[in-house]
């Protein structure tokens, strides 16, 4: 994950040279954004191979999260499918298990609602405990989708015999998982199942995100960046993370 710091910034700081001690650190620390090109600043204090050790063969925007459901079919096997999860490449950002009453599952399913299976979803997800995860990788809502396989387990066990539906789920109807369908419904579900949680924010792109950071984050940076450099501190690290929390406006 990255920081993209603005010309004005780059401009103060890019000759100090207790910038490029911390700039690796800062590099890491913001979600990534995909409106401004930063390679060039990773190859330049990082070098050519450690800049294409951290930023891969994809680009930032390709940075999704999604929501994992185990249903209460598989949840006994949580643990393997965790596992799974991790090796797959995902960060569970959110976790947490809980039961669902008939009204929460009607409203989280609200899409099929009227469709002949309805109720038997509803009274399958109100029927025992689910584990919802929010999960972040690049790709996250596709590449998750795909390592559940079709909805129909039976059928799974066929044509993707190594799927988490055809090893953990049951049936047709009791298919061990769901899957964010899209960007759109992943927020969604986000917000339903962790409503009070800082994952709710979406993760901001563009023009957005420029904004965001040109309003919360460059004035915050410029200040401590400018006395770190003026202090040159023995650990610069170390002393960025103590002047952010005594001096940032948010609580840490």
């Amino acid at each position: 994950m990255s920081v993209v710091m603005t010309t004005p910034m780059l401009v103060v700081f890019e000759s100090c040279n207790c910038f490029r001690h911390f700039l690796p650190f800062l590099l890491n620390c913001f979600v990534c954004f995909d409106f401004v090109p930063y390679t060039s600043y990773h190859r330049a204090f990082l070098g050519e191979e450690a800049a294409g050790m951290r930023l891969g063969a994809s680009t930032p925007s390709n940075l999704e999260r999604t929501v994992a459901i185990i249903k209460p079919d598989a949840v006994q096997n949580q643990k393997e499918i965790e596992a799974i999860m991790i090796r797959s490449g995902f960060s569970i950002l959110r976790q947490r298990r809980t039961s669902l009453t008939a009204e929460e599952a009607s409203s989280f399913y609200a899409e099929h609602f009227g469709k002949a299976f309805f109720p038997y979803l509803v009274d399958y997800m109100s029927s025992d405990s689910v584990v919802v995860y929010v999960l972040a990788r690049q790709n996250a809502i596709s590449i998750w989708r795909d390592l559940i396989g079709p909805t129909n387990s039976t059928r799974a066990r066929v044509t993707h015999p190594n799927s988490l539906r055809a090893v953990y789920g049951t049936d047709e109807q009791k298919n061990g998982f769901h899957g964010s369908s899209d960007y759109k419904s992943a927020e969604r579900e986000i917000r339903f199942f962790f409503r009070e949680q800082v994952v709710l924010e979406p993760i901001k792109i563009k023009h957005s995100a420029q904004n965001y950071l040109a309003k919360n984050v460059d004035s915050t940076l410029l200040k401590t960046l400018t006395d770190q450099c003026r202090r040159k501190p023995d650990d610069p690290v170390i002393w960025l993370a103590d002047w952010l929390l005594d001096n940032s406006q948010y609580e840490l």
